[in-house]
């Protein structure tokens, strides 16, 4: 959830294509499945992935999907707290 906020708020305003990096610091704790299933799932939001990078392109497509993801999963995460 962090990784997509952390690519949502810099770039929501901007109505074109941007290279944006991944922090690493969120990537850091993924394993190698995880990361596959991080980056698939940013794919499917529009994002243009670059797999053995962390460097990617922010597309104004990817802006509604990437936000319903994101709503999807702080919804996901606070279903998880006791």
């Amino acid at each position: 959830m962090d990784m997509v906020r952390s690519i949502l708020e810099p770039n929501f305003r901007y109505p074109w294509s941007i290279p944006f990096t991944l922090p690493p610091e969120h990537l850091a704790p993924l394993q190698a499945e995880g990361v596959a299933i991080t980056y698939g799932l940013l794919e499917e939001c529009g994002l243009k992935m670059e797999p053995d990078s962390p460097r990617s392109t922010w597309d104004l497509e990817a802006k509604m999907p990437l936000s319903a993801l994101y709503g999807t999963l702080s919804l996901l995460q606070q279903l998880a707290e006791p």
